[in-house]
């Protein structure tokens, strides 16, 4: 008999991360919702991490190191007509993909996101600097934070996907060329906790700069600041 179509495609870039994406896997078996699949897009992790995954997941690989690059390989072999990405180090809310599907009965919606809390401890100050970079200014702008968002297949696969070229601030530059197609919906009914360990390691100041640097760049050059180091 043929495999039911999946109504949500979840997609997983990885590397290197068997301490986090168990929780992951995790998390995601606990969702109200339940017609989904899951696909994992692996840039060759030389830990655990594929064999994880593989229990719980459809896995692919993919050597480019770019992450943008792995999100369009997984949206590529998708079956849904939704697109949710989470990074590897993410535990989602119960509801979230539940949440996330009532959001698309609005047709004018075309993508959506919801807050990111740290799930590490962190101090009030990088807890701020957490919470005003993954969503305060996506909520402000009405952008996306690619830990963490979803989309229309059709409207995704309209728009281009990620922008190869781009080793970060791929995830503002593509909410830019998606908003020609609908709107984003920031959903506060759910919630998505991803590791704080950039910020904590790179502290306030230089997680701030980078990401300023990053938007004058891109306005001034259509480029992004490729020195972005594997933190694990």
């Amino acid at each position: 008999m043929p495999r039911t179509k999946p109504a949500i495609s979840v997609i997983i870039p990885s590397y290197n991360e068997e301490k986090y994406i168990g929780m992951l896997f995790g998390a995601l078996g606990r969702q109200t919702f339940s017609n989904f699949e899951t696909i994992v897009v692996d840039g060759n992790s030389t830990d655990h991490t594929r064999e994880i995954s593989s229990k719980h997941a459809k896995v692919v690989t993919d050597s480019s190191q770019v992450i943008g690059v792995a999100r369009n390989r997984g949206a590529k072999i998708a079956r849904g007509d939704i697109l949710v990405f989470l990074d590897a180090d993410s535990r989602p809310s119960p509801d979230l993909l539940e949440k996330y599907y009532g959001v698309f009965k609005d047709r004018r919606v075309v993508a959506a996101t919801c807050p990111l809390v740290p799930i590490e401890r962190v101090s009030d100050l990088l807890g701020f600097g957490f919470h005003f970079a993954t969503t305060t200014l996506a909520k402000t702008f009405c952008g996306i934070c690619g830990a963490n968002f979803a989309v229309r297949r059709d409207a995704f696969m309209k728009s281009g996907g990620f922008d190869r070229t781009l080793t970060t601030y791929e995830d503002v530059e593509f909410a830019k060329r998606l908003r020609r197609y609908g709107s984003i919906r920031f959903e506060n009914g759910s919630s998505v906790a991803v590791s704080a360990r950039r910020i904590k390691k790179w502290g306030i100041i230089k997680f701030t700069y980078f990401n300023i640097d990053n938007v004058v760049r891109h306005a001034l050059f259509g480029r992004s600041n490729s020195d972005y180091e594997r933190i694990r």
